[in-house]
């Protein structure tokens, strides 16, 4: 894997790790990985779904961002430690909703990484690679 972000301050930790379709992630022991798919995912509400199946979200959830923000913090009903979270179909997802929006997620998923020492892995596709650079986060390709 290689760097692609001159380093940010802070950490020092990638946000995200793009890496390209057809490519298998490694298995880690011991973690828990979510994914989320770009066209089965084009709305906030098919995100929202998806969110309470793939991270086991408790009934309590409100379907909106400082729910899902909140949420995605704790995770304590998740037993293992290191979690991932993967983002394939990058350009269709929430593809209808509003660009920003989606900026908004990207936002919470690298703070989520950063402050928790977690991945976010997202298929390397020409929205996903924009939208990580405009944002400033670090990332680096697998």
């Amino acid at each position: 894997m290689q760097s692609e972000q001159p380093a940010a301050a802070g950490s020092g930790q990638e946000s995200f790790i793009l890496f390209n379709a057809g490519h298998k992630l490694p298995l880690l022991k011991h973690s828990f990985t979510a994914h989320f798919k770009g066209s089965k995912n084009k709305t906030m509400g098919d995100f929202y779904k998806a969110a309470t199946n793939e991270l086991n979200f408790p009934d309590y959830f409100s379907s909106n961002l400082d729910s899902f923000n909140d949420l995605l913090l704790d995770l304590s009903w998740i037993a293992e430690k290191h979690k991932r979270i993967v983002l394939v179909e990058y350009n269709e997802f929430l593809s209808a909703e509003p660009r920003q929006r989606r900026l908004q997620l990207l936002s919470i998923l690298q703070s989520w990484a950063m402050e928790k020492d977690h991945e976010v892995w997202i298929e390397d596709e020409d929205a996903a690679r924009k939208e990580i650079l405009e944002s400033g986060a670090r990332f680096k390709t697998f």
